[in-house]
């Protein structure tokens, strides 16, 4: 080892480039690079929106007609018995 490398230990420049190449850069360097790319990515983004608002929507028609079903039941049944 060569004074520098003593200085900065096990770690030095020297052995990161024997390890990970010329620069030192390794994929642990890249990778968070990668996934700031994918959160800016929007791709698919509006499915996902039109997803969701489906989602909203019989969400609202369920509890729309668990407010009304009875009202809706007797309604019905007067005219099932009126074409009777």
């Amino acid at each position: 080892m060569t004074g520098l490398q003593e200085e900065r230990g096990a770690w030095s420049r020297s052995s990161c480039e024997a390890a990970g190449g010329p620069s030192g850069r390794t994929n642990a360097v890249r990778r968070p690079l990668r996934r700031g790319r994918r959160l800016l990515d929007t791709r698919g983004q509006g499915m996902v929106e039109y997803g969701l608002i489906l989602l909203l929507v019989a969400i609202a028609v369920v509890i729309a007609l668990t407010a009304v079903g009875g009202k809706l039941a007797t309604v019905f049944n007067s005219v099932k018995n009126g074409l009777v």
